[in-house]
């Protein structure tokens, strides 16, 4: 009986022992917890900018109708004469006008943020790290895949291991072999590309500058590579919808490298070997091993953009 549940927990639970499997369900439990308490904080965040934008449009209305009736009360006075004091009195409302200016210009932002809120409010749920507490993840690319559920738009990666180079001319290139059933020059299964251009290295350098290419230039080609396996692309600037959807539907993620620093990246890159189409020159097909390389999450596999949470926060703090 004994080796029979013995076996019976190994198939199920793919050989934990009971204690793990309590603590599983146990984080899980308080996992869901969490996530209900982060439900009515953001819900309760959403009433309360709804509140504070109401009364601000209703402020703004008063003042506005106090504005009108002010320069109806100044046209009896013009048309009798008393010049002076009206166009004392209109300056001074025109400044109460410039005044205005801006309170409405931040109503109407802070109504676009509350009107979306609604919307992004599950998003923000399943991603509770869209926040200002960020984590770090010190991995592996073989470990990436793995881990990808725990990142979150914001967090930290630093990372080590195989990285592929690809930009706009290798991107057809392989797409020409994908339409033509032909093999690649490495397995997208689980693989991280790198939008970058290398330039030559040295004695001592396995590459000279490899700073990230801009990642949108690439978005026609990326959700057919995730379709297929690819884990991560790594590059700079934000990424259109249907990328963001494919990440989300192919439970992938997008690394955002710093822009500008191609000298201090290539220090975390160890070794470099071009495997394809080398007609191409620094645009050719590289293999890297990468050792610590320092990324920051901007689309997580939730769906949850650092560059739009960024515009939100600085839209409200407006």
């Amino acid at each position: 009986m004994d080796k029979n549940g013995h076996v019976f927990r190994k198939k199920l639970f793919g050989g934990f022992n009971r204690g793990d499997v309590s603590r599983y369900i146990l984080s899980l439990a308080e996992e869901r917890n969490a996530q209900a308490e982060r439900a009515d904080a953001l819900e309760k965040a959403v009433s309360e900018l709804q509140d504070e934008a109401e009364r601000l449009r209703s402020s703004l209305d008063e003042a506005l109708k106090a504005l009108e009736k002010s320069e109806l009360a100044l046209q009896p006075a013009e048309s009798s004469g008393t010049e002076k004091p009206a166009a004392s009195a209109r300056v001074h409302l025109t400044r109460l006008g410039d005044a205005l200016a801006p309170a409405a210009k931040k109503l109407t932002r802070l109504t676009a943020v509350v009107r979306s809120a609604p919307r992004k409010l599950p998003r923000l749920i399943r991603s509770p790290k869209a926040s200002p507490e960020r984590r770090e993840f010190a991995i592996t690319t073989d470990e990436l895949r793995s881990r990808i559920p725990e990142m979150h738009a914001g967090d930290r990666v630093v990372l080590s291991g195989t990285v592929y180079t690809a930009r706009d001319a290798a991107h057809k290139e392989l797409f020409r072999l994908l339409d033509e059933e032909a093999s690649l020059p490495f397995d997208l299964k689980d693989a991280v590309i790198y939008y970058a251009g290398p330039t030559p290295g040295s004695d001592s350098h396995a590459v000279g500058s490899c700073g990230p290419t801009t990642s949108s230039r690439m978005d026609r080609f990326t959700p057919r590579l995730y379709s297929l396996g690819l884990a991560a692309t790594i590059g700079k600037g934000e990424r259109s919808a249907e990328v963001e959807k494919a990440i989300v539907k192919n439970h992938a993620v997008y690394l955002c490298a710093t822009g500008g620093a191609g000298a201090l990246i290539a220090k975390h890159i160890t070794s470099a070997e071009e495997i394809a189409f080398p007609e191409l020159g620094c645009e050719s097909v590289k293999r890297f091993t990468v050792d610590g390389l320092p990324l920051t999450v901007g689309v997580d596999s939730y769906g949850c953009s650092i560059f739009r949470s960024a515009r939100d926060e600085y839209a409200v703090s407006r």
